[in-house]
């Protein structure tokens, strides 16, 4: 079973680096170079920010991953899909717009801009959801699965509906059209706000089942029974009449992201990165963004967005508030439950994340793996609450990984041995010099320890001296 490796980097920049230089580097490491992207599209998903948000990833952060996908003779595009509510991104124009005011250009990001899902967000394609329960096909913009190549590019930060907007959250709900939106929040049926309707008729145009009449005053009503949820009069209307109804609970909101995200990436090369920056409590769909509610930590980038998410929140929970944030007035107002030290939940206590990444899992991650912090030189005792703090976030075998050439800490026998009493920890990939310490760590976690070679160079004498695999690259 090969765990799952978070990398990650703090925003510390000595004199003579940058941010984009430390982001490249970040890719690199991670191992964005191992996909095969000569010839191919690639799609790079992220949100461009509702216009008088300020929150988003600046389009640097972009230019940076699509630079590395020309390196290696991709054809990368940035993508969105419209939104299901009314905003400056509910159709292409507007969307493209938005994007360009908010800095998202050709010169600016290195690659063109395509909205996933078309000009009325109607341009979609029905996927198979592996191992779906709740959602058996994900209405995908169609420019999203028409890529080769996948990758996502976050902005990590709280929501008011499912505790934080992480790579789940960017590839399933955002990575929806219209309709795919719509069924992830509601019961997949939208309805007419009267008092906006100019009864144009728009709506009853576009629509494909006959679903839409005009009452006394001519206004639209839409036939609950008849309607199919295709969401296209949503996009019909210019006065924004039309809106979803969002009945599902913020737990099954989750479980449909969750699906919705496997569906995106099933069955091709997929690669994740999420900015943990400018915390905000709440989306970047939000035209406002209030003050950050805790400090920036770094940039994560991971093959599995499931671990990533878990690493982002695991980080986030273990950072001090901001004094004057919101989640300071809500943990001052409720300080017994504030103890339980989620501060997702203490900033929204309506909203629920956890189901998110439990059911992604159930539907498909197999482990985590997670190195130590990189750029700081932490104590034993840190990284054994680290790795013991993330192997409780998730029911999921843990792997340990050492890599001290590049993170500056070496798995030492006591901390090892501290990790093996931990009923998580199922193995470990070991890229440390001497190769001997494959043979230590096997014959200290026993016959069922999984043990994985690192360095190619060394997979044979690896094998020898006890290895069970190796993840090379």
């Amino acid at each position: 079973m090969e765990g799952s490796t978070v990398y990650f980097t703090d925003f510390r920049c000595p004199v003579g680096t940058s941010l984009t230089d430390k982001l490249r580097r970040l890719c690199l490491a991670a191992g964005i170079k191992t996909i095969d992207m000569d010839g191919r599209f690639v799609a790079i998903k992220m949100h461009f920010g509702e216009l008088g948000n300020l929150a988003f990833l600046r389009p640097n952060y972009a230019k940076v991953v699509a630079d590395l996908c020309r390196e290696q003779g991709g054809l990368p595009f940035l993508t969105d899909c419209n939104t299901l509510y009314p905003g400056s991104r509910k159709n292409a124009l507007e969307h493209l717009a938005c994007a360009q005011e908010n800095g998202f250009w050709p010169m600016t990001t290195g690659c063109q801009i395509l909205i996933g899902d078309g000009l009325r967000g109607t341009d979609e394609v029905e996927v198979p959801v592996p191992n779906g329960e709740y959602c058996k096909t994900a209405k995908i913009g169609r420019a999203i699965m028409d890529a080769d190549v996948f990758i996502s590019l976050t902005h990590f930060k709280g929501h008011e509906s499912t505790g934080f907007g992480g790579a789940i959250k960017n590839i399933g709900m955002g990575c929806g059209s219209r309709a795919g939106k719509m069924e992830q929040h509601a019961s997949g049926h939208p309805a007419v706000q009267e008092d906006l309707c100019r009864g144009c008729h728009r709506c009853a145009k576009e629509c494909g089942s006959d679903a839409i009449r005009y009452n006394e005053k001519n206004k639209a009503v839409i036939d609950q029974d008849k309607c199919k949820g295709c969401g296209r009069c949503i996009g019909a209307c210019n006065f924004d009449a039309i809106y979803a109804l969002c009945d599902s609970a913020n737990e099954m909101l989750d479980r449909k992201m969750a699906e919705y995200a496997a569906a995106v990436c099933d069955g091709r090369p997929t690669f994740h990165i999420s900015l943990v920056q400018d915390i905000s409590p709440n989306c970047d769909c939000h035209v406002e963004n209030d003050a950050p509610i805790l400090p920036d930590i770094g940039m994560f980038a991971s093959f599995d967005p499931v671990a990533l998410d878990k690493a982002c929140a695991d980080a986030v929970n273990a950072q001090p508030i901001i004094h004057g944030s919101v989640l300071e007035e809500h943990v001052h107002a409720n300080e017994e439950e504030s103890r339980h030290h989620d501060h997702f939940h203490m900033t929204h206590p309506d909203a629920e994340w956890e189901t998110c990444l439990a059911h992604a899992e159930k539907i498909g991650a197999a482990a985590i793996s997670a190195v130590p912090c990189v750029y700081y030189r932490p104590s034993e005792e840190s990284v054994y609450r680290h790795w013991t703090k993330i192997t409780e976030a998730a029911d999921l075998p843990f792997f340990i990984y050492n890599i001290p050439q590049l993170t500056g800490f070496n798995l030492s026998m006591n901390l090892f041995n501290r990790m093996l009493e931990n009923e998580r920890v199922a193995g470990v990939k070991c890229s440390s010099d001497p190769a001997q310490d494959i043979l230590r760590f096997k014959l200290a976690g026993g016959k069922d320890f999984i043990v994985f070679n690192g360095p190619d160079e060394q997979f044979v004498a690896g094998r020898l001296l006890g290895a069970d695999a190796g993840i090379g690259g």
